[in-house]
């Protein structure tokens, strides 16, 4: 692939992260810092807290980031969701009646809670006393004017809320209107309110200070801030707004509904000069207190009026100000009117009628209104009002619709996969589904044309319903129809065309637009069932594949890892736990003692006792680990006492913070006294979606992105498949059995890679359309699986003919030995190498990636001595012996009050302890051991029968005799012939009846027993690995499953 190819590919990439807000991230949910401002009380108003003015000042500053300073391969996480919190009624509407309904109504719309389709009702008058104002929008890391303020933060109201005839009265938030942004599909009316706003720079506003001017611009309005759209009908407002700005604010907009809002991610969704406000009025007065004049008044609409009315004064405003109209000149108009005798203006330049006072109190001057059901005046004496009898408002449905597509079975046979290659799959739009509305109510109906031939493309998932694309050649090619009625208006969703940014510039200059669609993509070859061969042949060659990774440049380069040179954690750990041979085992204790303890001398010798960024920290636990050093003796700092005291670490500059705490806190047998429980973080990633009644959500979502992954993952290490109800994570197998591998299954494409829902460019004739091949998709999608033992031969995630290695191999030069730029760009293949290693180690049966308790290094010698009973003298003799097989460079890291206690506990017991060792040696067979295995033993113990004779042995020549046996011998234990369970080196019939006893539980095993019944490798000696052993034994198959 071409350099600049990847890069727009990893530039769509960031931006389509920032645009995610489908991210099921609830699990990160206490991540979210409290950066939703509130304002500062200011006497009677409200002003912006010293956190925004620090915003303001430097656009840049990291403060508001949740995340630390802005980095382009670390995306701010946007957090949305949630259920809304307001009280329902037996219809479903949700109710308002208070004041403090309002401001849950207020809080849940900060939290980007979503109201669509929704109704909200008032069921009394309100006071609007004691109304808490909005949280400011949070500054976007970059300080990028493009990703700031309303673009990213607003808070959206998109469903119905009907005021049913009430009022709210003695609105004195002066920071925004009721609503912040109103939806392209809300629909607001039957409401009245009566305002005191006193708008200023010190009350402050929602905005925030725009570079590089460093100004802002403030919408301010009654009902709300701003429209992508919204309908507007049958409300009223009254009272009086003051303005008091200087120059350092750009530009303000105030009125009913103050301004028309889409820039940004908005953009999509945005339909601002569609707004309507029909059949409403307002009597408010404005009235400027100074010299500043750049305003923009929209006293109903900032965009279309129907049958409005204004009748209020603008004092203070100059006749030349800009828009300072009761109705906008460049919208559409009808039928509006406004009082000329009391506006206060010379010169107008505005929509509508001006008419005078008189006039205004007639009923004739009002052409086409409805004086039976909607408005009432009296004749000569009032302006007119509306009938707050009539408050049914239509239902407004947004269709769901689903373009459908032709199906398409692929052949392997005629596919070329090599160097990476993603075949375009085309096919054709078959029809176009409605969703969410049963039958045709109204004759209801699609209707499309102008859909391209062969225009439509599958992004590759695999299954009865995979997504793909369809191109149409304008945006008028799909339409609804329905029948006139008085209950229902059905909507085309807004972001209909929500994948015309993906099409080619040749097919956005032809003007096609494009969307989402869904067919059946299936593969004509049957599974081929691998080979013991076929996996050696892919084991080995993923293998090679990493090796070149690893001496990639961007990793450790043509030279190889230096212990001088300091590396990001996980590349060391990479290094560590793929068991790599580039290294010997002194690299490790060189990084140690030349990096990783010199960084935290250095924190040490400046005084830094807190602030410690927890992803970093947590990263050093799992690589301290890793190496065989302890974690909570470093220079004297106690990590694990750090990334679970609050007041220690800083989660406010930590990406992923919770799971990368608990992966660290899980990765060995630690404990804290700080009230960190990993089994509660652990139960609330298991925890399952589910509606009011508590029914389990099922979901459909055919994608993982590697944020989404990663939010879940240190899960993964507390998965059994054969957990039963009442085991402490069965929840654990419940949500990764019912949802997370059926998801993960329904994301790999047909190149057996997984979808991350990013996608590039459409019709791209050198390139394929979705990003099938992102490493770190893949490799956060493989880290799991490894996680919960699953290996990249389960006949589950082998599609076709191809695994989840083909994706990787595919993509290497073996002859010149480097790696596509997909795989090598940016962190990719630390990832790539991570996620391999955790696939092979679930093939070997070894602990997780991340579970490092399989390492007997200073921290598992600490555990033992911290538990050791000094008069046992054998279980001491045991601690004495792992201590003796640590390096001297941990030996030396070691606390030494603990090697005191452990040395005086020994002391005096080499010969007894090394007796009793030979007599466990010299009771071993040479049968059911390989010659490579024996051979080490059979020397150490032939040593240690030499100390033992000898007769002026010392203690300490004993106690070394004693520790080397006993770790030969440990490695032994561990050295079995699969299905051997007697370890008479031959699978026999007997192996199998030993293997069923245990299983009935009338015998126990010894580890290595257990390790060599355990044949199917689940965890477990149950009857199906006896079984497989007696069919083994019998000649009935030549493999284990």
């Amino acid at each position: 692939m071409k350099l600049k190819k990847w890069k727009r590919v990893l530039g769509l990439f960031l931006v389509l992260l920032l645009l995610a807000g489908s991210l099921p991230l609830s699990a990160l949910a206490e991540e979210m810092p409290e950066g939703l401002h509130q304002l500062d009380k200011v006497g009677d108003t409200y002003a912006a807290n010293s956190r925004q003015t620090e915003a303001t000042e430097n656009a840049g500053t990291t403060e508001e980031r949740p995340d630390g300073p802005y980095d382009p391969e670390v995306i701010d996480v946007i957090y949305r969701g949630g259920e809304p919190s307001l009280t329902q009624d037996e219809a479903g509407n949700y109710l308002v009646g208070n004041v403090n309904d309002l401001n849950t109504l207020r809080m849940d719309l900060a939290k980007h809670v979503d109201y669509s389709n929704t109704t909200v009702i008032m069921t009394n008058d309100i006071d609007a006393g004691g109304l808490t104002p909005y949280p400011v929008h949070r500054l976007y890391s970059d300080g990028s004017t493009s990703t700031m303020d309303m673009t990213e933060y607003a808070y959206v109201f998109d469903g119905t809320f009907n005021g049913m005839g009430h009022t709210i009265k003695n609105y004195t938030d002066s920071t925004s209107g009721l609503f912040d942004v109103l939806g392209p599909n809300a629909q607001i009316g039957n409401l009245h309110m009566v305002v005191d706003q006193r708008i200023s720079e010190a009350a402050g506003s929602l905005n925030i200070v725009q570079p590089p001017d460093n100004k802002m611009s403030r919408s301010i309005g009654i009902l709300a801030n701003g429209t992508l759209g919204a309908y507007v009908t049958r409300c009223s407002t009254e009272g009086e707004v003051s303005l008091s700005m200087d120059k350092t604010t750009a530009w303000t907009s105030v009125g009913m509904v103050a301004a028309a809002s889409g820039g940004g991610y908005l953009s999509s969704v945005s339909k601002a000069e569609e707004a309507l406000s029909e059949d409403c009025w307002s009597r408010v007065n404005y009235k400027n207190l100074n010299s500043y004049d750049a305003f923009s008044l929209n006293l109903l609409s900032p965009s279309k009026n129907k049958n409005c009315y204004y009748a209020g004064t603008l004092s203070g405003i100059g006749s030349d100000s800009s828009q300072t109209t009761p109705f906008n000149p460049y919208r559409e108009n009808t039928d509006c009117y406004y009082d000329s005798s009391i506006l206060g203006l010379d010169k107008i330049s505005s929509a509508g009628t001006g008419e005078r006072t008189a006039a205004m109190k007639k009923k004739g001057t009002f052409k086409n209104w409805d004086f039976d059901k909607v408005w009432t005046i009296e004749e000569g004496e009032g302006y007119p009002t509306l009938n707050r009898e009539n408050t049914k408002l239509k239902n407004r449905v947004v269709l769901e619709l689903e373009v459908q597509l032709e199906p398409v079975v692929l052949n392997y046979d005629k596919l070329d996969l090599s160097g990476g290659k993603m075949p375009v799959i085309r096919t054709n739009v078959s029809g176009i589904a409605i969703k969410n509305v049963e039958g045709a109510p109204y004759n209801l109906k699609v209707e499309y044309e102008d859909a391209v031939k062969n225009g439509a493309e599958y992004v590759g998932v695999l299954g009865d319903h995979a997504e793909g694309i369809a191109r149409f050649k304008n945006a008028d090619a799909i339409r609804i129809s329905y029948d006139n009625n008085e209950e229902v208006d059905y909507l085309l969703p807004t972001n209909l065309y929500n994948r015309t940014a993906y099409l080619s510039n040749q097919d956005k200059k032809n003007g096609y637009k494009a969307l989402k669609a869904w067919g059946s993509l299936s593969i004509k070859t049957d599974p081929a069932v691998l080979t013991e061969e076929r996996k050696a042949e892919l084991s080995q060659k993923v293998t090679e594949a990493c090796d070149i990774l690893l001496l990639d440049e961007k990793f450790f380069g043509s030279e190889g890892p230096s212990s001088e040179k300091s590396y990001d954690p996980y590349m060391v750990f990479d290094l560590i736990r793929s068991g790599s041979s580039i290294v010997d085992e002194s690299f490790y204790d060189e990084y140690y003692k030349n990096i990783i303890l010199k960084k935290y001398e250095g924190y040490r010798d400046t005084g830094v006792t807190s602030g410690f960024i927890t992803t970093d920290t947590s990263k050093d636990v799992m690589l301290i680990t890793a190496m065989g050093y302890d974690p909570r003796n470093v220079a004297g700092y106690d990590l694990i006492d750090i990334i679970t005291d609050e007041n220690l670490y800083d989660d406010n500059k930590a990406y992923m913070a919770t799971p990368t705490r608990a992966l660290a806190y899980g990765c060995y047998d630690f404990s804290n006294d700080n009230g960190y429980e990993l089994s509660k973080v652990i139960h609330a990633m298991a925890e399952q979606k589910t509606d009011a009644t508590g029914v389990i959500q099922a979901s459909d979502a055919n994608d993982v992105n590697d944020m989404w992954s990663m939010s879940i993952q240190p899960m993964f290490q507390y998965y059994d498949p054969n957990a039963q109800p009442g085991d402490e994570y069965y929840d654990v197998k419940v949500r990764v059995d019912n949802e997370i591998l059926p998801r993960f299954q329904r994301s790999q494409t047909y190149l057996g890679s997984f979808w991350g829902s990013f996608l590039l460019e459409f019709t791209d004739p050198d390139y394929g359309h979705a990003d099938l091949q992102n490493a770190w998709t893949n490799a956060q999608t493989n880290i799991c699986l490894g996680m919960a033992g699953i290996n990249a031969f389960d006949p589950r995630f082998v599609v076709g003919k191809v695994t989840v290695y083909d994706n990787i191999i595919n993509r290497v030069d073996f002859e010149n030995k480097v790696g596509d730029i997909s795989l090598t760009s940016g962190i990719g293949p630390e990832q790539i190498i991570r996620g391999v290693t955790a696939l092979k180690r679930a093939e070997e049966g070894k602990t997780g990636i991340y579970d490092c308790r399989d390492v007997k290094g200073t921290a598992y010698v600490k555990n033992l001595i911290d538990s050791m009973d000094t008069n046992d003298k054998e279980a001491v003799g045991a601690v004495w012996s792992a201590y003796q097989a640590l390096s001297d460079g941990k030996k030396a890291s070691m606390n030494q009050e603990d090697v005191k206690k452990l040395t005086d506990a020994v002391n005096g017991q080499g010969k007894v302890l090394l007796q009793t060792q030979l007599e466990k040696a010299n009771a071993l067979k040479e049968t059911g051991y390989t010659e490579e295995t024996w051979k080490p033993f059979a020397e150490a113990r032939d040593s240690a029968n030499a100390v033992y004779t000898k007769p002026d042995a010392t203690d300490a020549e004993c106690l070394t005799a004693y520790a080397s046996l006993k770790n030969t011998m440990d490695a032994l234990e561990m050295s079995f012939i699969l299905g051997d369970v007697n370890g008479n080196g031959e699978v026999k019939a007997n192996d199998a009846q030993m293997a069923l006893l245990a299983a009935n539980g009338k015998i126990q095993l010894t580890e290595t027993q257990k390790a060599a019944a355990d044949v199917n490798k689940d965890g477990a000696v149950k009857s199906n690995d006896a079984q497989q052993i007696l069919l083994f034994a019998n000649g009935k198959i030549n493999e284990f499953k």
